[in-house]
C-alpha cells in the first residue's frame, strides 16, 4: 500500500537494535535498558515479537522535536551540503513557480539537482535554503539523495570550523558557508558551540 519493502522494515529494526547496543556499550543508556517494541527472528528467520511496546521511553523523548532531529541530521551528514536558490524560498511563505526538483542546487561539486525519488522533489516551498543529503550520485546529471532542509544555526553549530569576522558582521563555516550576522549575536554563538562541544566531549568521555 505505501511501498515499503517488507526486508527493508526489517533491516530498519535490526539497525534500531544495534544502535540501541551501541549506546548502552558507551555508557549513553542504562544497561537495563530495552528497546520499545524490539522483535526478533523465530523459525525459518521469521520475526516474532519480544516485548509489547513501552507507554514511556525515555530514551527516545525528543522524538517530536523536529528542529532537533534535523540539527542531527545535520551533524551526522555534514559536509554535505547543497544550497537552494532563493525562489525556493519566499520570504512571504508563498509556493514558489517552479518545483525543487526543476531546479539547480548549489554545491562543492558544483550544480545538482534533487532526484525524482527524495521526497522534497516536487515541493515549491523549502524551509531553509540549506540542506543536508546522504548521498550524490551521477548518472545524466548530479543528484542527491535524501535531501533535508535544515536552519543557518544547525550549520553554524554542527558543521564544519567555524569563523566570525566582527568587522564584517559575517560569520563562516568552513571558509565556504558564510552568513551575514551582527557582531554581539555572532559572539555568543561562537561561545554557545565552544560550550556546547565541551560538553558532548564530557559526555563521551564520562557517560555516566
Amino acid at each position: 500500500e505505501n511501498f515499503l519493502s517488507r526486508m527493508t522494515l526489517f533491516q530498519m529494526e535490526d539497525l534500531r537494535r544495534q544502535f540501541a547496543e551501541n549506546l548502552k556499550d558507551i555508557g549513553f543508556l542504562p544497561k537495563s535498558f530495552r528497546l520499545a517494541g524490539s522483535v526478533g527472528r523465530g523459525r525459518n528467520g521469521e520475526r516474532d515479537q519480544q516485548c509489547k511496546p513501552a507507554k514511556t521511553n525515555t530514551a527516545n523523548t525528543n522524538e517530536g522535536n523536529v528542529p532537533l532531529l534535523k540539527a542531527i541530521l545535520c551533524a551526522g551528514l555534514y559536509p554535505n551540503v547543497i544550497i537552494a536558490p532563493e525562489q525556493l524560498v519566499q520570504k512571504d511563505g508563498k509556493p514558489g513557480a517552479k518545483e525543487a526538483g526543476a531546479c539547480a542546487f548549489q554545491s562543492l561539486k558544483g550544480d545538482v539537482h534533487l532526484h525524482p525519488s527524495t521526497i522534497a522533489f516536487s515541493d515549491k516551498r523549502l524551509d531553509s535554503r540549506y540542506c543536508v543529503y546522504h548521498e550524490m550520485i551521477k548518472t545524466s546529471k548530479t543528484y542527491v539523495r535524501d535531501c533535508t532542509p535544515v536552519s543557518e544555526f544547525a550549520l553554524l553549530l554542527f558543521g564544519g570550523i567555524l569563523k566570525v569576522y566582527q568587522t564584517h558582521g559575517v560569520a563562516s563555516v568552513d571558509e565556504w558557508l558564510k552568513f551575514r550576522i551582527a557582531a554581539k549575536p555572532a559572539t555568543l554563538v561562537k561561545h554557545l558551540r565552544a560550550q556546547m562541544e565541551n560538553m558532548l566531549l564530557k559526555k563521551i568521555v564520562s557517560p555516566e
